[in-house]
């Protein structure tokens, strides 16, 4: 197909001349700011950039990119020739991996019409499964961030009965977390809005548990019914009936064109006693605005974010992903099998195999293997 668009790339304009691009652009630039959209821009399979360039006219930092080289030098040549500083990209849409952040991906021509249909489908119908799995992690940690010591643990579990299945999250006082989500191929359309149907994906039939382990020997268990299965307004529910803490809570996670997380963030405003009652006003009407907060993150930057609520100190943590499984971890829960079992189990299915599901590591042992875990006398 590269080939094609090749020897096509001087005669483009002149085989889509019944195209209107400027009322096309128009039409992308309203809906753009209809949605809050941040300014910087990717065009997938921009050709010659005539859509590139009308964005950048408007405001927008664009980038572009296209399978072929001489449509990608045409693109280059006509944005040079208008003033315009507009990086374009060579690649294959099916396996591209952006270089950076963007707030918004068009394709308006013809790219993804050379993209089997059961190729291209599943992988925007997916998304919603990663967007939960990190909103939910997103405000595990910041959960985390309230625990004793790093030695102090948590878990969070979100069972609303959606597609997607449960959400476990688990993580500790070092801002180690790790999180799976049950179903993560769930197969869900976008809202009609356009935006991913996080609440169908989780559901909201069910509950928010948050179990808390200070080391205390009592751990702490707080459990809310699920509001709407969008998270954020389940975990303010959570904060409000378990921690008698009103908290406003925006969570946002932006899946880039590949299928990707590309960015995670999230904001929560809580009260001290004696605040001022105007500020709490600003700080509601400046939560709300909130809706794409990756998007707003990744334009403003967390410090403007943070002048616009006026906060005048912060401290900043590195938040890591860690899995705690591991191979002698596993043996040991193949030994509380027992000896006969574990061999009963080899006997069937010709090994026995433990999945990690948070970390996606399958641990095997042969028959030989697991009478090996046995050998010492340690049969339970």
């Amino acid at each position: 197909m590269a080939q094609a668009y090749d020897y096509l790339s001087e005669w483009f304009e002149f085989l889509n001349d019944d195209c209107d691009y400027a009322l096309w652009s128009q039409y992308f630039i309203e809906g753009l700011s209809r949605f809050g959209a941040g300014r910087k821009g990717l065009e997938l399979g921009c050709g010659s950039g005539a859509f590139c360039r009308a964005l950048a006219r408007a405001g927008y930092g664009m980038t572009g990119m296209d399978i072929s080289a001489p449509m990608l030098s045409k693109a280059a040549r006509l944005a040079r020739e208008e003033g315009l500083d507009i990086p374009f990209l060579q690649a294959d849409a099916e396996t591209f991996c952006a270089p950076r952040k963007f707030d918004f991906v068009l394709s308006p021509n013809d790219c993804y019409n050379y993209v089997a249909q059961r190729d291209l489908e599943p992988a925007f119908r997916r998304a919603a499964a990663a967007a939960a799995l990190g909103r939910t992690m997103t405000a595990a940690a910041y959960l985390c961030s309230w625990l004793k010591d790093e030695n102090s643990a948590l878990s969070v579990t979100v069972n609303g009965g959606g597609v997607g299945g449960k959400i476990c999250v688990s993580g500790d006082g070092a801002l180690s977390l790790r999180g799976f989500i049950e179903h993560p191929d769930a197969d869900l359309a976008p809202r009609p809005d356009g935006k991913l149907d996080v609440g169908g994906c989780v559901g909201k039939n069910g509950t928010l548990t948050v179990i808390r382990d200070d080391g205390e020997g009592i751990p702490f268990t707080g459990t809310c019914a699920l509001v709407s299965g969008e998270i954020a307004e389940d975990f303010s529910a959570y904060f409000l009936t378990s921690e008698q803490c009103p908290t406003a809570i925006a969570l946002g996670v932006k899946i880039g064109p590949d299928g990707r997380c590309v960015g995670a963030g999230g904001l929560f405003l809580q009260p001290l006693p004696g605040a001022d009652e105007d500020l709490l006003l600003r700080t509601e009407r400046e939560i709300a605005k909130y809706s794409a907060l990756s998007s707003l993150i990744a334009e403003a930057g967390i410090e403007e974010i943070a002048k616009r609520v006026e906060d005048s100190s912060r401290t900043e943590r590195e938040i890591r992903f860690r899995c705690s499984c591991s191979r002698e971890k596993t043996a040991d829960a193949v030994r509380s099998l027992g000896l006969a079992d574990a061999r009963e189990l080899v006997k069937s299915e010709g090994k026995i195999s433990v999945f990690c599901h948070y970390c996606n590591t399958a641990y095997e042992f042969d028959a030989e293997e697991t009478e090996a875990l046995f050998s010492r006398g340690e049969e339970r």
